[in-house]
């Protein structure tokens, strides 16, 4: 692969072969071996490889896969290089929110995407609105992808993923029990997914501008479930 670009430039991540013979340009993630001291470089890799699993009508509906190795120090992989993802077209919006239809259509896509993941026994554990993206030349943004595998784990025989140290995943969008370093399972997800929501329904969470992570699991103790459904907060 020959990188054309870098993510911080125009048309990031674009990356493709140095060749006469036209081939597609892809995302191309890349990093040292010694960084990858979690060892969220395999996991990706494992859980990429995995949703080959899919039938093929839902594995389209994710990027295409184009393979992961290794060259000197580093380690990378590749991908269908995808375009923007929720969070930015959401603040690109005039209100920096969606209207309840739009928030309705995007959560069903959403929602697909996880339910497709838990099928083949991954929990997430990192969903929130930037780890979706539109595929490429895709309007009015009909095919919505879930990326950013680094943190998935596979559920146990109970379903759950194991107790950790501390929090693990996006402040703004982690559950409760996340927060509390506890076991967390598919429903965890689904949580962050209904944190996601309601940011894109309203512009912005209660705690969204929070920084100290015990300040947040403290708001989210007080702002029940039930109740923040209850409010009706979908325009």
């Amino acid at each position: 692969w020959t990188a054309r670009k870098t993510a911080d430039e125009p048309a990031a991540g674009k990356s493709g072969h140095d060749s006469a013979v036209a081939q597609p340009e892809v995302a191309l993630k890349v990093e040292r071996r010694e960084r990858d001291k979690t060892g969220a470089w395999q996991t990706e890799k494992d859980v990429w490889e995995d949703l080959g699993r899919l039938e093929p009508a839902k594995r389209a509906k994710w990027p295409l896969w184009h393979g992961a190795g290794e060259t000197g120090p580093l380690k990378w992989m590749a991908i269908e290089e995808l375009s923007i993802n929720l969070s930015e077209l959401r603040r690109q919006s005039p209100k920096s929110c969606f209207s309840g239809p739009t928030t309705a259509a995007l959560g069903s896509q959403m929602l697909e995407r996880i339910v497709e993941l838990h099928s083949l026994g991954w929990i997430h554990r990192d969903i929130k609105p930037s780890n979706f993206m539109f595929k490429l030349g895709d309007k009015p943004y009909k095919s919505l992808c879930l990326v950013d595998m680094g943190l998935a784990r596979k559920a146990g025989a109970s379903g759950e993923v194991r107790k950790t140290s501390g929090l693990v995943g996006t402040v703004r969008y982690a559950s409760v029990r996340a927060h509390q370093g506890k076991a967390v399972s598919r429903l965890d997800d689904l949580i962050s997914l209904f944190y996601s929501l309601l940011e894109m329904s309203k512009g912005c969470l209660s705690w969204g501008k929070v920084r100290d992570v015990r300040q947040a699991f403290k708001m989210k103790q007080m702002h029940k479930l039930g109740a923040l459904a209850a409010k009706k907060p979908f325009p």
